[in-house]
């Protein structure tokens, strides 16, 4: 999870502020709710690759 908000962080992706990581967990912080639903769509359809 830390490598993962590691590259969110370093990419210019819209609507993103930052990303905190734990063990397993990645949280991002967005600037809206639906950039929000929008990264959270997308991780998803990342994850499932």
């Amino acid at each position: 999870a830390q490598y993962v908000a590691s590259v969110i962080d370093r990419q210019p992706l819209k609507g993103i502020l930052g990303s905190v990581a734990g063990d397993d967990t990645v949280l991002m912080v967005c600037v809206s709710n639906e950039e929000a639903e929008d990264r959270a769509n997308w991780m998803l359809s990342v994850a499932s690759r």
